[in-house]
């Protein structure tokens, strides 16, 4: 029996489990209790590790169903990610970036100057 061959209760049932054990690392990543050069270094991976699990659950459950618009969203989705995570070097809170293309300029939580050279991702 093949990964393929499962019924859908059976394959939810593994997605479930996968996906709760993404949140919960996920959760200790952006929590206070973790380092900034830890969540620096791990936060990219995880962040495109989840969207791969996402898009190829979707077609170990869906099949080749020829839509690109799922996959191309959690693309989307996983890009905007990377690129608005930051996090701040004194305090190591999660700093959401307030658009695409600007930065924030002083940590929410410490105060800490973010648009100094060599500090934040």
């Amino acid at each position: 029996m093949s990964l393929s061959d499962l019924t859908e209760s059976t394959k939810f049932a593994i997605f479930v489990p996968v996906w709760i054990g993404i949140g919960v690392v996920t959760w200790i990543m952006f929590s206070a209790r973790t380092s900034y050069e830890t969540k620096r270094r791990w936060a990219p991976r995880l962040i495109v590790l989840a969207g791969l699990l996402f898009i190829g659950f979707f077609y170990w459950a869906m099949g080749p169903t020829g839509n690109i618009l799922f996959p191309a969203a959690i693309a989307l989705i996983t890009i905007i990610n990377l690129r608005t995570v930051q996090f701040c070097p004194g305090c190591g809170a999660l700093q959401r970036r307030p658009g695409l293309f600007s930065r924030p300029r002083h940590c929410y939580k410490c105060g800490h100057d973010l648009q100094k050279p060599g500090t934040g991702r």
